[in-house]
């Protein structure tokens, strides 16, 4: 049910408010804290006990993600079916989670805190993400 739930977070434009990432690693962290799917959410897992992240809404959580993932406040606007505005928004409530002012900051805030992109959802599956290398941050 969970490797289930992780598919479908993973596909393109789910169904706005579909907590699928959010339902999966309360699954695996409830039932299955040693398996194969908490490896998959890897880094990200510990997105659910930061202290700063848990004040974050599962929106705000799916905009992280897609931020560590290196997108454009665009891009996520585009795969979440939000306005560029809502994402903004988002982005604006997690930089105040975090106290940072910048991705920059954000990564490596959230680097220090352990949390990262789950393990399919990262191009390389390296930290940082492909592409923030060459940008300087």
């Amino acid at each position: 049910m969970a490797h289930v739930l992780i598919e479908l977070d993973g596909t393109e434009a789910p169904a706005q408010g579909a907590p699928y990432l959010e339902t999966a690693a309360a699954i695996i962290r409830d039932n299955f804290p040693r398996s194969f799917l908490a490896h998959r959410l890897g880094r990200w897992a510990r997105v659910y006990f930061d202290p700063a992240a848990m004040t974050l809404t599962p929106a705000q959580r799916e905009v992280l993600r897609h931020l560590l993932n290196g997108r454009s406040v665009r891009d996520i606007a585009a795969r979440t079916n939000r306005s560029v505005a809502t994402v903004g928004q988002h982005v604006k409530r997690i930089h105040q989670a975090f106290d940072t002012h910048s991705v920059g900051q954000l990564f490596r805030e959230c680097n220090r805190r352990g949390i990262g992109v789950p393990a399919w959802d990262g191009e390389s599956g390296a930290w940082p993400p492909f592409g923030w290398a060459e940008r300087g941050l």
